[in-house]
């Protein structure tokens, strides 16, 4: 078989349509699709702890917050002293010094704590790998920002498959950076 011009440009275009878009460097960086967000600050595995109350019923409240739907789950911000103060804890939640550690030693002038609250199962944990945060999109109030989780599950010891009972867990998260709101909130756990 002869190879023509034709037949050579041919292959030539379609060798390019197929590795548009392709890159083998390693030095590459990801960029935000239409949809996806694109965020202006990411830690991983960010300062946090988590308190955990075995009933069922919140680990944690605010007298200073009015939680939508429910307590126990919800998502806040703690962004003072005031804020601080107005936490008070489930008599039989575990862990609370933890949380309250996070909390107390927080730079209000330039950091803030998330506190996220949500049922687990007994027998699950979820470590708490990634926190994202950025600009609001547009037409949301000033100081407004979008936020995203990423936790790991862990398993505790014994049969998870056969325990329906929840905790209810809630995570202090700190933040270093300031806003007033949350308007969007995502968590995803693997």
């Amino acid at each position: 078989m002869v190879l023509t011009r034709r037949r050579a440009l041919a292959a030539g275009g379609l060798l390019l349509t197929g590795l548009s878009g392709c890159s083998s460097r390693d030095d590459a960086t990801e960029t935000a699709t239409v949809g996806e967000q694109s965020y202006a600050g990411t830690v991983d595995d960010p300062t946090s702890r988590t308190v955990r109350n075995a009933s069922g019923e919140p680990a944690v409240r605010s007298t200073v917050v009015d939680p939508f739907p429910e307590w126990t789950d919800t998502h806040w911000l703690v962004t003072d002293s005031n804020d601080r103060e107005a936490l008070y804890f489930a008599d039989d939640a575990e862990r609370v010094d933890a949380a309250r550690s996070v909390v107390e030693k927080t730079d209000f002038s330039a950091e803030l704590v998330l506190v996220h609250q949500r049922p687990v199962r007994h027998c699950e944990e979820w470590s708490l790998e990634r926190l994202q945060w950025g600009a609001a999109d547009a037409g949301a109030p000033a100081g407004s920002a979008d936020v995203d989780l990423s936790y790991e599950t862990v398993e505790q010891e014994g049969d998870c498959e056969a325990d329906d009972g929840r905790d209810v867990a809630a995570t202090f998260i700190r933040i270093p950076a300031r806003f007033e709101r949350v308007t969007e909130f995502g968590f995803g756990v693997s």
